[in-house]
């Protein structure tokens, strides 16, 4: 920069301050807007997360109870109509905005499925529509299809409820004969015995389920497939314009969000009203640009005060920078011509200077720490090498290594003395050398004389290595060929068996006989099945490719569905099952069709080795969890669920306690009468810790064993 131009800056440098005070100024005042703007749309988007929490969990719920009616009519599809109302006024009492709940058993009109209406439940005074089938819509007509395909719940798109026509949703649940298979499609298909219908007033449902956020928000509810809207909500006084759909839809802080109906997405745009906005107001902004203002006349009056002492510093800086300049060109020739080169640090140990002599381009250490270069040394040498740097004392060479970037090895001893100012300690200053053509003819020397023994030993050690896996492998090999063979030769002898008797005696044999044998090839054709799934599902889980669908679900829900499942199991060996909760809140995120397989697998265990009249313990408890798998996390815990069961069995070894979680293991008590692959806790603990959680066994003191499961809590993910 030129002299004049210097000067001119000098002479305006008020002026400058001026202009740059008030730009800056502005861009203070736009920033402050815009931060107002963007708290106040996060502040929009957690409510409305919060309220789309509240629509999707509430929709679960009526699923799930859906679900609970409908295992009910699987087992009596020609309920009564007062017994019917009763577990439908139950579910209708704990959601007022149910329109209805009707009973549509399957009936086949020349060849054709058709689902009329036999039971229904409807408040106050309407007349029930018995008789009306339920498929002569083309909306719920769709939906009962795809519902009985996927063998799961589907929520229709708006439809006229009958018989008014009040406008809303149905929730259409498949109901399949009990004890019948639904693994494909087409047994599905021939399972289904009605069709279960909850009729859902969308206007009622979200009134009470935003209603804590009137007055709040505006909100515009669309169903995606066809973006038809479902609900609107705007109030303002009597003196204000109520916006449009449109208007709540293009609001600049508008957010949107998607809720999963089941199986439907519907769309949530919520976008703040008066009442929010009065929550923030927008002072700060013109508060940010007079403080801005005032600061840049402040500056303005300390420039000046400066100014008349510049001319003062300048030349005594001028005259000790000519002194410096003479001193330091002495002594950088010295520097350059020396075969060493020198370096120097500051106080926090940081290289601020290295002369000419380091060839090597170590000018791209300035700034570093000597433990920030990529130094090869032992953990123990730095550890020495540091402490004498804290205590401030003197070192000779030390010796180290770097790998260039060719991939070279270069080696270097440096010593150094520490300085002071006074008895403030400023830094280091030393020299250094290049040793590496010594290392190298060291190391020829060393490499001369170890280098028979050590291919001897290389040799050796690949050998044994070689040995011991060829081994492991033959051992796995055998141990996994032994276990299949006999899990598949069992049922399969039976189901040939059980075929060759029926073959035999198919003329001469009773029904009854003929039903027996068909019974025992099911269950030997249902326990090669399930052996294979859990083939299928381990070869999965290894391979990574097992699925997830991470929701918010309830914990003690699911344990109670899965214990009612197998309640027969229980009955069978007359076993009691207690189900015990001692946790605050027992929501968690998770998949709900891999935990309920941990459950069954971890209570089939539980069965299988309690004795009869025993009882099984079910346990959810709150738990402290590590943060993650290091061995650093377990200092930082996270809240997190405990599900625990406990049989009265037998129990497990301690010295197996660990290896039950593997692959094809049992326990050497259970192994040779129990029966089983041992996969069912190999795909528990990899489920498990696809959940972030952990798996663990023990032995109760009372007798029998438990299995621990720690799961994160809502909201907490290690």
């Amino acid at each position: 920069m030129s002299t004049s131009l210097k000067n001119l800056l000098h002479r305006n440098l008020a002026l400058l301050i001026v202009v740059s005070g008030v730009l800056g100024s502005l861009f203070v005042y736009r920033t402050t807007g815009y931060w107002e703007d963007e708290q106040l749309r996060r502040h929009v988007a957690k409510e409305a997360d919060v309220l789309s929490s509240r629509i999707e969990d509430r929709l679960e719920t009526i699923r799930k109870e859906a679900h609970i009616l409908a295992t009910t009519l699987a087992r009596r599809p020609d309920i009564g109509a007062e017994e019917f109302d009763e577990f439908a006024g139950l579910v209708m009492k704990h959601h007022p905005m149910l329109y209805g709940i009707a009973w549509a058993p399957r009936r086949i009109v020349q060849g054709q499925p058709h689902f009329p209406v036999a039971r229904v439940l409807l408040p106050g005074d309407i007349v029930p529509p018995l008789g009306f089938d339920i498929t002569s819509e083309s909306r719920r007509a769709a939906a009962i299809t795809w519902a009985i395909e996927s063998g799961e719940a589907v929520i229709t798109r708006e439809v006229k409820l009958q018989p008014n026509g009040t406008r809303g949703v149905v929730l259409i649940q498949p109901v399949f004969a009990a004890g019948r298979p639904t693994h494909t499609i087409a047994e599905r298909q021939a399972s289904v015995v009605g069709i279960l219908a909850v009729g859902i007033d969308t206007q009622a449902y979200f009134d009470q389920v935003m209603r804590p956020q009137w007055g709040r928000f505006d909100f515009v509810v669309r169903d995606t497939p066809g973006e038809e809207v479902l609900y609107v909500h705007a109030v303002r006084p009597d003196s204000a314009q109520v916006p449009t759909i449109d208007a709540i839809e293009q609001a600049a802080t508008m957010h949107r969000s998607e809720v999963r109906a089941v199986d439907h997405p519907w769309v949530i745009r919520a976008a703040p009203a008066p009442g929010i906005l009065m929550e923030h107001p927008r002072e700060r902004p013109a508060l940010s640009l007079l403080l801005s203002l005032l600061l840049v006349i402040a500056t303005i009056l300390i420039a000046r005060l400066l100014k008349r002492g510049r001319a003062n510093l300048e030349n005594l800086v001028a005259q000790k920078t000519v002194a410096l300049r003479s001193s330091e060109e002495r002594f950088r020739d010295l520097f350059e011509l020396s075969a060493d080169w020198f370096w120097e640090m500051d106080a926090d140990l940081r290289f601020s200077y290295f002369s000419g002599g380091s060839s090597r381009g170590m000018d791209k250490f300035i700034g570093l720490r000597r433990w920030e270069l990529p130094i090869e040394l032992p953990p123990e040498q730095w550890a020495v090498h540091k402490m004498v740097l804290e205590a401030r004392q003197p070192f000779r060479d030390f010796e180290y290594s770097i790998s260039s970037v060719d991939g070279t090895r270069l080696w270097y001893a440096i010593s150094g003395k520490p300085l002071f100012d006074g008895s403030r300690f400023v830094g280091y200053r030393g020299t250094g050398r290049d040793i590496t053509s010594r290392k190298a003819l060291e190391e020829e020397l060393r490499e001369h004389r170890d280098n028979l023994k050590e291919l001897v030993a290389a040799q050796t050690a690949g050998l044994l290595r070689a040995k011991e896996a060829a081994e492991q492998a033959n051992q796995s090999k055998s141990e996994f060929l032994t276990n299949m063979s006999h899990e598949l030769r069992t049922p399969m002898h039976a189901v040939l068996s059980f075929a060759r008797i029926g073959h035999l005696k198919a003329d001469i044999a009773p029904p009854d006989k003929l039903r027996g044998y068909f019974e025992h090839i099911r269950a030997s054709g249902e326990r090669m099945l399930e052996l294979v799934n859990d083939l299928l599902d381990l070869s999965k889980l290894e391979a990574g490719r097992m699925q997830y669908s991470m929701h918010r679900m309830d914990l003690r829900r699911c344990v109670r569905e899965v214990v009612a499942e197998l309640a027969a199991l229980f009955e069978t060996k007359k076993l009691a099952c207690t189900i015990v909760v001692n946790a605050t809140d027992c929501h968690m995120m998770g998949d709900p069709k891999r935990i309920d397989q941990i459950l069954r697998n971890l209570l089939g265990n539980a069965i299988k080795f309690t004795p009869e009249g025993r009882r099984i313990e079910i346990e959810i408890a709150d738990c402290a969890i590590p943060s993650g798998r290091r061995a650093g996390d377990s200092s930082h815990l996270l809240p997190g669920l405990r599900l625990t069961v406990a049989d009265e069995g037998i129990g497990i070894p301690e010295a197996e306690l660990d290896d039950v979680f593997e692959k094809f293991t049992q326990s050497s008590r259970t192994n040779t009468g129990a029966g089983g692959t041992g996969l069912g806790l190999a795909i528990c603990s990899e489920m498990t810790r696809a959940h972030r959680g952990i798996i663990r066994a023990r032995n109760r003191p009372d007798g029998g064993a438990a299995i621990d499961i720690f799961l994160p809590a809502l909201g907490e993910s290690p």
